[in-house]
């Protein structure tokens, strides 16, 4: 329900954009945000479950909105600093050699190759987790290779891989919408388990800040990072709406009700599993399932295709950034050749990984919060100081009197808010913070 009434409110939102041909229609408008809306709820959701029982019933939405609002004022921070560059073919690592050099490239080329990689570990993990299960009941542990566990992987690699060819993220809104659908489903099973087997939340904590509660918050880091990254390429393959209005502003709407949809979404599911399992919620909300029941098998195959559905779209920018910035390449041939070592290597990997939970408490801690709560405010505070000083030099040429003429370049610092470059500050040295404490708390728990 929250999914229908968020695409009437965009509709209502975004009535007056023009419907001209090649304009940002609402079609296109409607489709990105079931794109966002997609990123946002992935494989994160079978673990926040988990992270209620560890925080507590009060804690636990406290910590997920909380993270939400960081999330979405991160996209604000990107949408603002694209639309001050406004370059065409601006991703994340030309960004970050605009206003950081060379230091900034790496870091944003470092952080686009690990993040994605390391969700796609994580999904091909857990889908692996849920058809293994199903498998061995109907193979049989010892008698068949079907239930083996590189086989599921391997198998779900090739699955995947032609997705990951499509040129541009628009491309994908039919994977996208497909997604969604599988992902609705999940939801409706659980709503139906609860009907069935709910116990309530009387009697359940009220929540206790502890190491427990920390890990928890880097699963619930693990859930938001994935709109700043795709806000990159819907940037630039979605066109400048017709009325004059920022690209950059609407994508920002968008990714709004992504992040909170999001929220909501991973507090529905977090509190209905949550009433049925009480202490025994596994890191792996599906390991609590029968497979016995339809229920839980038209649950655990639908969600296993929604998180089928992710992967191409978490890979995307990953492999747009590494064939346009380090190869230096157009080439579909080069571009099928970075996706195929990437699923490969990550499908290798996820064949090791013994404890999904942990995963994205690894991810959350280190790649996660960077994107989150790191790059957004990087970006924008020295683009900013860049725009600073080239319009102080430009003054210096052209102008006698520097006291009386204003600093304007494009959409020029000076119209930036004095709250939000504090407010980006803050958010940088958090982040800076937040991830070796993340990482050692996760280690340590």
């Amino acid at each position: 329900s929250y999914s229908f009434c968020t695409l009437l409110v965009i509709n209502n939102k975004m009535s007056s954009v023009s419907s001209q041909e090649g304009g940002l229609t609402r079609k296109k408008i409607i489709l990105s945000t079931v794109g966002f809306y997609k990123t946002a709820v992935g494989t994160a959701v079978l673990s926040v479950p988990k992270a209620l029982a560890n925080t507590g019933i009060l804690l636990f939405p406290f910590l997920l909105f909380g993270f939400a609002v960081v999330a979405q004022f991160g996209c604000y921070l990107v949408a603002r600093t694209l639309d001050r560059v406004d370059e065409r073919d601006m991703d994340p690592a030309t960004i970050g050699e605009y206003c950081l050099g060379r230091f900034g490239y790496w870091l944003a080329v470092f952080l686009c190759l690990l993040d994605p990689w390391g969700s796609t570990i994580t999904f091909f993990s857990m889908i692996e987790d849920i058809l293994h299960s199903m498998l061995e009941d109907v193979s049989g542990k010892d008698t068949s290779f079907i239930a083996d566990k590189g086989f599921i992987i391997a198998c779900l690699a090739v699955l995947v891989f032609p997705l990951m060819l499509y040129e541009k993220i628009t491309h994908m809104d039919w994977v996208n919408i497909l997604g969604c659908v599988s992902l609705v489903a999940f939801v409706i099973g659980i709503i139906v388990n609860t009907a069935q087997n709910g116990q309530g939340l009387s009697g359940a904590p009220k929540g206790e800040f502890n190491k427990e509660a920390v890990v928890a918050l880097t699963v619930i880091a693990f859930s938001f990072d994935g709109c700043q990254v795709n806000f990159f390429p819907y940037y630039r393959n979605l066109p400048h709406p017709l009325d004059g209005r920022k690209k950059g502003n609407i994508l920002s709407l968008m990714t709004t009700f992504a992040n909170f949809g999001g929220a909501v979404s991973y507090l529905a599911v977090a509190y209905l599993a949550y009433s049925c399992y009480r202490d025994d919620t596994d890191d792996d909300l599906l390991n609590n399932f029968d497979n016995s029941s339809p229920v839980y098998i038209i649950i655990k195959l639908a969600f296993s295709l929604s998180l089928l559905f992710t992967i191409p779209i978490t890979l995307f920018e990953c492999t747009s950034v590494l064939t346009k910035n380090v190869f230096d390449s157009d080439s579909r041939k080069v571009n099928a050749a970075i996706n195929f070592v990437l699923i490969g290597s990550a499908a290798l990997i996820a064949s090791y990984v013994t404890s999904v939970y942990s995963a994205f408490g690894y991810v959350g801690a280190t790649t996660a919060t960077a994107w989150t709560m790191v790059l957004p405010p990087l970006f924008y505070i020295f683009t900013v100081r860049k725009q600073n000083m080239e319009a102080k030099q430009l003054d210096l040429i052209n102008q006698e009197d520097l006291e009386s003429q204003p600093l304007v370049i494009g959409d020029s610092s000076s119209s930036e808010p004095l709250i939000v470059q504090v407010l980006a500050w803050i958010m940088l040295v958090s982040g800076c913070m937040c991830v070796p404490f993340f990482v050692y708390i996760t280690a340590t728990a």
